[in-house]
């Protein structure tokens, strides 16, 4: 949409690439946080 000039740039960063951007690091984090757990959880 911003390259054929359909939406403005900061209009695609706010409403667009931020909610995936921290949904991504929220989700990563998440994954991560249960997979390590799952490796160790026998141990602690």
């Amino acid at each position: 949409l911003v390259f054929n000039g359909d939406m403005n740039i900061f209009t695609a960063l706010i409403y667009y690439i931020s909610p995936v951007l921290i949904g991504n690091i929220l989700g990563g984090t998440g994954l991560f946080a249960m997979l390590a757990y799952g490796q160790v959880h026998e141990e602690m």
